[in-house]
This record gives C-alpha cells, sequence and structure tokens, in this order.
C-alpha cells in the first residue's frame, strides 16, 4: 500500500512486502538501502523521518501520518512477522 506518492507530496512511502516501510529514493539520510530508499521497521521511525523531510523543507501530507498511525497495528504484525521470518532486525 502506497501513503504517499511523488507529484502529491516530495516523498513516495509504502509498506514493502519484505517488511518494513520504504520511503523511496530518499535523499536525507545517509544510510540507504542499495536502491537509495530509506528502510524503517516501525510506525514511530517512518513517522519521525517524515517530520525531518518536513524540517528540510519537503511536502509531506498530514494524511500520509495519519494513515500510517491508523495502520500501525496491522502494519506491525506484518513487520515482525516478515521480518522474523527472513531473520532480519
Amino acid at each position: 500500500m502506497s501513503y504517499s506518492r511523488f507529484g502529491e507530496a516530495d516523498v513516495y512511502v509504502y509498506l514493502d512486502v519484505s517488511g518494513y516501510l520504504t520511503c523511496c529514493a530518499c535523499n536525507i539520510v545517509e544510510t540507504q538501502d542499495a536502491w537509495g530508499n530509506y528502510r524503517a521497521y516501525d510506525t514511530e521511525d517512518m513517522v519521525n523521518h517524515l517530520k525531518d523531510h518536513r524540517k528540510n523543507g519537503d511536502r509531506v501530507l498530514t494524511d500520509t501520518i495519519e494513515r500510517l498511525w491508523a495502520d500501525h497495528e496491522e502494519n506491525m504484525e506484518f513487520i515482525l512477522k516478515t521480518t522474523f521470518r527472513h531473520g532480519e532486525k
């Protein structure tokens, strides 16, 4: 599921099938995956990350953060199950 897309905002955020929230092609962090994405393994981390985008002048819709919190429990269940299965984190 996509929480934000380029065009409507300056960030592209989605829940990856591999078990983490992704900020696609992130330009504000040094630690990125092989594709230049920022990975968050919990909602609070991604929300804080998006607040950092705002501090840098990027447009992040309030709706994005609200929907992340609304899906928090379901996403965390998926993330924990998926990362445990893959042996990550």
